[in-house]
């Protein structure tokens, strides 16, 4: 089976998780597209051999510009930009949608496009580390530029900053804040770290590396560089699976992933500051519970499998209960239970 996988060039999307599926279905071309000249790249792969399976990750503008001249055998896995209604009935009779926000596929299937839902996870860590849970022990971390990408975030609406990140941490009673030094075009662009108990004894990240922080830590607040960027939460999904409780804003992609006083904390990104009041006893139920949706959130997504690939090759196959998410509080609540008597 040949199949031709348009992605975003490096740098302009998230990784697609599908790479290994399409190695084992067959041979696979990758080609590399700027998302900002779609008629180009359209029509430069108009002149490409035909292949049985065109997938589109991230990349329906230029999928769109070959409608044209046909489009046909093509599976579209489409961005997180907003678009109209009509924009997705175009592809009607002509593509397939496979969508990883729950959301997003409603959407498509009430304009009538042929979409099917999948729930990805990485797999957990191998070992959560441990961590003391008393108040007094608690650590946080807030990445608040990405690492490698030499970018600054400005401030976007219902977005957390360094000085609501540092508010928030004083009324979840955390006492220990820490922000990594990474790569950033401009450190002068950015505020000046909070002065938490963490800032005013100096710790910046100094002697550890953004990866090691990020393990110990007992939490992790969401921001656009870590968990709240388009596309699949992978941050977030990574720091549930090493058991860590993840502070984030009601909004997609982090209420598609988190839990809300069960795998971690969701706030009012109108009201930063209403959080709960949290025990020792609280902290680590959330982390127990995030490990836990981690680790069935993975499992069901390898169980998933099968029907990702028959979705590809559109084989004509039924598949009756194969919602990811159906049952999964009970599985979560299951797996908490199996876990304390096991304690």
């Amino acid at each position: 089976m040949k199949i031709l996988s348009v992605e975003p060039l490096a740098g302009t999307g998230d990784r697609n998780v599908l790479a290994e599926v399409l190695e084992e279905m067959g041979e696979v071309t990758r080609v590399a597209v700027d998302p900002a000249a779609p008629l180009a790249e359209a029509l430069r792969l108009g002149l490409a051999e035909p292949a049985d399976l065109a997938l589109f990750w991230r990349t329906e503008a230029v999928a769109a510009g070959l409608l044209a001249i046909g489009l046909r055998r093509a599976v579209i896995v489409p961005s997180m930009a907003p678009r109209a209604g009509t924009y997705w009935q175009q592809f009607a009779g002509a593509a397939r949608f496979v969508s990883f926000s729950r959301r997003q596929h409603e959407a498509l299937q009430a304009h009538e496009c042929r979409s099917a839902y999948f729930d990805h996870w990485p797999q957990p860590a191998g070992a959560v580390p441990a961590r003391d849970f008393a108040p007094e022990a608690w650590r946080a971390v807030f990445v608040d530029a990405e690492p490698g990408r030499g970018a600054t975030h400005g401030p976007r609406a219902g977005m957390p900053t360094r000085g609501i990140v540092a508010q928030q941490c004083r009324h979840l009673a955390i006492p220990d804040l820490t922000i990594p030094n990474l790569a950033i075009a401009d450190p002068a662009a950015l505020p000046a770290p909070p002065r938490t108990a963490a800032s005013e004894g100096g710790n910046e990240g100094e002697g550890e590396s953004p990866a090691e922080i990020e393990a110990e830590a007992h939490f992790v607040f969401a921001s656009p560089a870590f968990g709240l960027a388009p596309g699949i939460d992978h941050a977030t999904r990574r720091a549930m699976g090493r058991g860590q409780i993840v502070v984030a804003p009601d909004v997609a992609p982090a209420n598609e992933t988190i839990g809300h006083l069960a795998s971690g904390i969701l706030f009012d990104p109108k009201r930063p500051t209403d959080l709960p009041a949290l025990t020792a006893q609280t902290a680590e139920r959330l982390s127990q519970g995030a490990r836990a949706r981690a680790e069935i959130g993975h499992r069901m997504w390898l169980e998933d499998r099968p029907r990702l690939i028959s979705v590809l090759k559109d084989d004509g196959q039924r598949w009756v209960g194969s919602d990811p998410s159906a049952h999964l509080g009970n599985a979560i609540q299951q797996a908490l239970h199996r876990r304390a008597g096991g304690a």
